[in-house]
This record gives structure tokens, sequence and C-alpha cells, in this order.
């Protein structure tokens, strides 16, 4: 039967050397596989997609990209405004009567228009 084989390290001296230059023992951070328990992953649960079919599953009919779409219209508003700018352009004669936010200020004058 054969020896197991030591994880790789320096040799005792070089290791003496180095704890007393550092003023600590090193530990190592490295993962050997004979001091990791075993770990095994469960199987993927998924459920099946377009790509397992057994037949008329070409690979261009596979890529996402190929099915990207220019958006699509739901609700236009060109018509809405511009039947709101023909209702402005009619209204225009009453504009005067409309009152305007706030105050002015003549400076030539002095008053409040």
């Amino acid at each position: 039967m054969a020896a197991k084989v030591k994880p790789r390290d320096v040799t005792p001296i070089i290791q003496a050397v180095r704890n007393w230059l550092g003023q600590r023992k090193l530990v190592r951070t490295l993962r050997f596989e004979d001091y990791v328990s075993p770990r095994s992953a469960p199987p993927p649960k998924l459920p099946p997609g377009i790509n397992h079919k057994l037949s008329a599953n070409l690979y261009y009919a596979r890529d996402g990209r190929r099915q990207a779409e220019p958006p699509v219209v739901v609700y236009d508003t060109t018509k809405l405004i511009a039947s709101k700018m023909e209702k402005a352009e009619t209204s225009v004669s009453s504009a005067s009567s409309i009152p305007k936010p706030g105050s002015g200020y003549d400076w030539n004058t002095g008053s409040s228009n």
C-alpha cells in the first residue's frame, strides 16, 4: 500500500524561519482534497423546455436574439396631440380673456399691471 502523500509545504527549517520572521505561526489557507469532506450537489430540478424536443429543434431556432422583435405600439398619442393643437389654434382669439398667472411690474412706470 502506498504511503499517503503529504500536502505541499516548505521544509521544517524554512518553516521555523518563516514563523520567527513573521512573529506568528502561518496558517495555510489552501484546501487539499484529502482534508475536505466530499460534497455532492443534488441534480437540478428543471422543467423541460423548448430545447428538450427530439425533433424540429434547429440551432438557429434556439437563439433568443433571433426571436427579438421591435416594440409593439400599444397606444398612439399623436392623434390626441394633433387634436389638442387644433383646439389651441381655434381658441387663440379668446386668449386675451384668460388671466395670466402672477402680476407683472412695469419698471418704466413703476406700477404693477
